[in-house]
């Protein structure tokens, strides 16, 4: 009679398995809510520590631009001075084999004073490029060093930009990628 009653009362009773029902619902919703924050915690830590990687890049990047300045820095002064040194001799050099200045001095009237030749090059009518190889003779050493110590610096000059806009445009990235994980991380704490 005792096993009768337990049956009636429990599984023939629609009430009991009600009860069950709505027990085991109670169950599985806990464990998908405990499992979602388990979840949700995780993210925080891997957005975490994405955003200190980008970070830490950021201060890397940071620092190798100002280490590669100085080392750019550092050798453009060398050869500055190494340039200098060439010029300074080459300009003592250039004092002792100059001709006597009486040489090159000449009067108004010396010049006036000598024919013309007939044959001399007619003057330029408009703006004609020079011909290479015009002014080399006129150029002096001097010169030439100067030119390519110019030239050698708008090299190393452009060289540095584009050097410049690459580690800018990677520090955009960086920046923008940082920024992407930031909105994520406020929308995940937000949610």
């Amino acid at each position: 009679m005792a096993r009768g009653t337990t049956v009636a009362h429990t599984i023939d009773d629609l009430y009991f398995w009600s009860n069950v029902v709505a027990l085991i619902l109670l169950t599985g919703v806990t464990t998908v809510f405990f499992f979602h924050l388990r979840a949700a915690d995780k993210k925080e830590i891997i957005v975490a520590t994405l955003i200190a990687q980008l970070w830490n890049g950021r201060v890397n990047d940071r620092t190798e631009i100002e280490r590669r300045t100085e080392q750019f820095n550092n050798l453009v002064d060398e050869h500055n001075a190494v340039v200098e040194r060439e010029l300074t001799t080459n300009a003592t050099e250039a004092d002792r084999e100059a001709p006597p200045a009486a040489n090159l001095n000449r009067s108004v009237g010396e010049i006036t004073d000598t024919p013309r030749p007939e044959n001399r090059i007619a003057p330029r009518k408009s703006f004609e490029p020079v011909p290479p190889g015009a002014n080399e003779a006129t150029a002096t050493g001097s010169e030439v060093v100067r030119l390519q110590q110019d030239n050698l610096l708008l090299e190393h000059r452009s060289s540095n930009a584009e050097h410049r806009t690459d580690l800018k445009e990677r520090l955009n990235q960086t920046t923008s990628l940082l920024d992407q994980e930031r909105r994520r991380n406020q929308a995940l704490k937000g949610a």
